[in-house]
């Protein structure tokens, strides 16, 4: 049966309509006011933070006399008015010039010769990764007058490059890299015998090694083959001055340089291999004595621990890769004076069918060059075979004395002895060379045990005995051992 009109409008669905909508609008003004009040809380949160409720931080920034004052000055600034706060601690950037009194490093130079800088100091990176904050061109600086420097590196006469002050001048070793050709011992000639005491050019046809930023008033400059070097900025991990929270902070001003050069890149690695040696020897090698020793030994049999013990890094980097590192200038200054080196190394067997835990790899010889890229291509692995690496070498340092009438002696860098050679063993052998015209020097590294009988016949020898935890350590006990005179 139809329904039939009454004559009156319906209302009721509009009603609940009305009704719902304005359930909805009052949930959303709740809403708008609840998120206005959570972030007016946020934002007083954030205003407290900012406030530094733990007050002011200083930080040290030790800066090298190689870095451009306006990179320094351009890192700084961006960064304080970034107004940073870490743990709830304003940081204030401060610089100063000594590092071992700082949190961060600002150095422009290659990556070997930032980390020389930390060695010197006693300092340790808090990170293997370094932020690169800018780059600066390396070339040649010459008078407007005389023939201008227009084509790469190879095309550079030596004879007319000159280095002005090398332990201060970051383009000085890389541009010697460069002229020579990426050959240590030619470049190290070069910056001999090519050295200025300062910026300012003895002839007018003299070409300087100079990054853009030193090229001397009233001269040129040119940057063959796009030659760069970094400027570095290493946080440091806490030390006697230098709290946990500065320490912190640093490592937070690294990585606002990082996010704020993107894309930034070591353009130095071309030349920074050789760059390095170049630095280290021109470091480390006193240039009164040109390689002369202390010692009346001239000839020097290398014995180097290649085990795995030899990875530990308690400075950053392996006691290996810093026992090469020292040990390069020292045979270059050896062989310089008239000596000849031979170079070994030992481990427990790796390979199948390898049955002797060490590698005569370099008889004596004057070959600086080849004995340094052995030595750095090493790798490490297995355990010291300490006794029966020496038991090997003994008779050739005897046969070779014998030979050429002179003394040898066998410089041993080991991290304890973990071969089955016993006691009465090892000092039967021994005896057999106590009257030869051998000396054995003896540095243990890495915190390792002495192996005493070893360290015994040493001092019987009239060797050097030492031990070694760090850098520097490494560093005096091979200058001991090998008698060449600290700079």
């Amino acid at each position: 049966m139809a329904r039939h009109a009454s004559g009156e409008s319906n209302y009721r669905l509009s009603k609940e309509l009305i009704t719902a909508g304005v359930v909805v609008i009052a949930l959303v003004i709740a809403l708008v006011v609840w998120l206005a009040v959570r972030s007016s809380a946020d934002s007083a949160d954030s205003t407290f933070a900012k406030e530094c409720i733990e007050g002011d931080l200083p930080v040290p920034v030790a800066v090298s006399s190689s870095t451009p004052d306006a990179v320094v000055s351009s890192l700084v600034d961006e960064y304080s008015q970034s107004s940073p706060v870490v743990k709830d601690h304003c940081v204030n950037l401060n610089t100063v010039d000594d590092p071992a009194g700082a949190a961060v490093l600002i150095s422009t130079g290659t990556r070997g010769e930032v980390q020389r800088q930390l060695d010197a100091a006693q300092l340790s990176p808090a990170s293997d990764t370094w932020a690169i904050a800018a780059s600066t061109p390396v070339g040649l600086a010459f008078k407007p007058d005389s023939p201008a420097p227009d084509q790469g590196w190879d095309a550079q006469p030596a004879e007319r490059v000159f280095y002005p002050d090398p332990t201060q001048n970051p383009a000085a070793a890389l541009v010697a890299a460069a002229v020579s050709k990426d050959n240590p011992d030619t470049g190290a000639q070069l910056l001999k015998d090519n050295t200025l005491p300062s910026f300012e050019p003895a002839a007018e046809s003299q070409l300087l090694a100079v990054t853009e930023s030193e090229t001397p008033e009233g001269m040129d400059f040119f940057a063959p083959d796009d030659t760069q070097v970094p400027t570095f900025v290493v946080p440091l991990v806490t030390h006697d001055v230098i709290s946990e929270e500065q320490s912190r902070a640093g490592a937070h001003f690294a990585k606002f340089v990082t996010a704020h050069n993107e894309g930034a890149e070591d353009k130095s690695v071309t030349w920074a291999t050789t760059a390095d040696i170049l630095n280290e020897r021109y470091a480390q090698v006193p240039e009164e004595s040109t390689g002369s020793t202390t010692q009346p030994i001239n000839h020097t049999l290398l014995l180097l621990d290649t085990s795995e013990a030899m990875n530990a890094s308690p400075s950053g980097h392996s006691l290996y890769a810093e026992t090469a590192r020292i040990a390069d200038p020292l045979v270059v200054s050896a062989i310089r004076g008239g000596g000849t080196v031979a170079l070994w190394n030992y481990s427990s067997p790796l390979n199948p069918g390898v049955t002797k835990g060490w590698r005569n790899n370099i008889a004596f010889s004057s070959d600086s060059t080849a004995i340094v890229d052995a030595m750095k291509r090493f790798g490490t692995g297995g355990k010291p075979q300490t006794r029966e690496a020496l038991a090997a070498a003994l008779p050739v340092a005897a046969d070779y004395a014998a030979s050429t009438g002179e003394a040898v002696q066998i410089v041993l860098v080991t991290s304890g002895t973990v071969d089955p050679m016993n006691d009465e063993q090892l000092r039967t052998i021994l005896q057999r060379y106590a009257d030869a015209n051998v000396q054995l020097d003896v540095l243990t590294v890495g915190g390792g045990a002495e192996d005493t009988v070893v360290t015994d016949f040493a001092r019987s020898t009239g060797g050097y005995v030492g031990t070694a935890t760090d850098t520097p350590e490494i560093a005096e006990g091979l200058q001991q051992s090998f008698g060449i005179e600290r700079p």
